[in-house]
């Protein structure tokens, strides 16, 4: 089996997908919030110290440095376009090594918008709205066009696993 990507905006629950995800196809999860974290700190003081840009350029190294067979790895791809080379890199290297899952809360960019900006103030990013709006607004349409599955869950976690699973059984990939 190849690596499961899931990808979608900063607050969509691409970690707690991907955990329930894991225990329901029984593979491991590797969270690259996680080893973020463990490798530079907190992602809000990375991005408030050395900008965005850099934030999103650590992110691909960690990527790229993972195993790249049978394991799910929650990945926001999500961007501006003054980092569009690196997340296209990223996407196409997701595509490469396995499959890749966009997770979005719903349809709207704008419901998706005021969800995700919800979430993340929750953990203290400090980003205002319109920062997240106009995101999703570059976002969503270009990683659409590289996702093999898009699913639209804001149920839970588990909602959003089984979902893909589904999706996952029609492709024959488990």
């Amino acid at each position: 089996m190849i690596n499961i990507y899931l990808t979608g905006p900063f607050g969509a629950g691409k970690s707690s997908t991907a955990i329930e995800l894991g225990k329901i196809l029984d593979k491991e999860v590797i969270d690259l919030d996680e080893v973020f974290h463990s490798k530079y700190g907190s992602i809000g003081d990375y991005i408030a110290k050395k900008g965005w840009r850099k934030m999103i350029h650590a992110s691909s190294r960690i990527l790229r440095s993972l195993p790249t067979q049978n394991f799910i790895i929650p990945q926001p791809l999500f961007s501006t376009q003054d980092v569009h080379d690196i997340k296209e890199s990223d996407a196409k290297f997701c595509k490469k090594n396995g499959i890749l899952v966009l997770i979005l809360p719903a349809k709207s960019i704008q419901e998706c918008a005021l969800i995700c900006f919800e979430r993340e103030n929750r953990r203290n990013y400090e980003i205002k709205y319109e920062e997240v709006l106009k995101r999703l607004k570059y976002s969503i349409p270009f990683y659409k066009k590289y996702a093999n599955i898009i699913i639209y869950d804001n149920s839970s976690p588990r909602s959003a696993a089984e979902k893909i699973k589904i999706k996952l059984k029609k492709l024959k990939l488990i």
